[in-house]
C-alpha cells in the first residue's frame, strides 16, 4: 500500500477523548508485507491471586495495545522516534500543540 501525504495541513481533532494507554511491559514488532503491527503490553499483578489475598502476587503480561500501519508510515514513525530520544527534543516533547 503507498501513501501520498495529503496536499493541505490536516487537522486534527478528538472528539471521542480517546485515552492514553500505559505500556510497561514487553512488546513485539512484526512485518506482514506492506503492514507493520505493534504489540505492546502492560505488566499487572495477577488479579486472582490479589483477591484471594496474596500479599505479593505473581505479574503477568497483558496486551495493552496493537496498531497496524503501513511499512512507510512504521519507517517513518522509528526516524521520529530515534530524532526525539537523540535530541531529547521533537514532536510532543513539551507543552502545546504537536
Amino acid at each position: 500500500m503507498v501513501t501520498t501525504p495529503p496536499a493541505r495541513p490536516v487537522e486534527i481533532s478528538d472528539p471521542n477523548n480517546v485515552p492514553e494507554t500505559v505500556v510497561n511491559g514487553p512488546f513485539n514488532m512484526m512485518r506482514m508485507g506492506a503492514m507493520v503491527m505493534f504489540t505492546f503490553t502492560v505488566m499487572r499483578p495477577d488479579v486472582t491471586a490479589v483477591f484471594s489475598g496474596d500479599k505479593n502476587p505473581p505479574s503477568q503480561g497483558i496486551v495493552a495495545a496493537r496498531i497496524l500501519m503501513p511499512t512507510q508510515m512504521a519507517e517513518e514513525l522509528m526516524r521520529v522516534i530515534a530524532q526525539t530520544l537523540t535530541a531529547g527534543t521533537g514532536p510532543g516533547s513539551g507543552p502545546g500543540p504537536t
